[in-house]
């Protein structure tokens, strides 16, 4: 498996695999699959201008098979940041490489598991940024994504909050120390 930064030239491959999140599970994001199809190249490329956008690129079948992004707070919606340094957002796993793992022939044919690995990179590029505070915001009824982040010391913080871009969600902001 190799993370990839998407430079703004890849816009395309960035906007297909954003796309295919969306259309896959479109109740686990606050954005809408026609709305984002049919956003202009303009769009996409500011996006990786303004932000760090990562795909995980499954090297053996060249398969994109993962998307993350990580926005300086300076470039974050405001009422999602609660005093961190970085906003993780646009976390998507294909469903093949969901609760699976890979063999890595770099790690002597250890077993690695996708999320665990992505977790892994995001701390060491919000380290190498001096990066002290993540955080990140999910739905509440994405329990399964709350636990996975659980899991990696993401705390809770505050009370759930109304979504400002899905009317009838609520959503439950999450940090994390380094």
């Amino acid at each position: 498996m190799d993370i990839l930064q998407i430079k703004e030239s890849e816009w395309a491959r960035y906007r297909a695999i954003r796309i295919e999140s969306l259309q896959e599970s479109p109740n686990s994001f606050a954005c809408n699959k026609e709305i984002e199809s049919a956003q202009p190249e303009d769009y996409w490329r500011e996006q990786l201008n303004k932000e760090f956008c990562f795909i995980v690129n499954d090297k053996l079948d060249n398969i994109d098979c993962a998307l993350f992004c990580l926005a300086p707070a300076s470039a974050a919606p405001p009422w999602l940041i609660f005093d961190a340094d970085c906003f993780l957002h646009s976390c998507w796993i294909s469903p093949l490489y969901r609760r699976t793992s890979t063999e890595n022939s770099s790690n002597n044919n250890q077993t690695i598991y996708l999320f665990p690995l992505i977790m892994k990179y995001v701390l060491n590029f919000c380290e190498k940024h001096h990066w002290q505070k993540i955080t990140l915001a999910v739905f509440t009824d994405n329990e399964q994504a709350i636990r996975a982040y659980a899991k990696h010391a993401f705390e809770k913080v505050g009370s759930p909050q109304p979504s400002r871009k899905v009317p009838g969600r609520m959503y439950i902001s999450m940090n994390k120390l380094l």
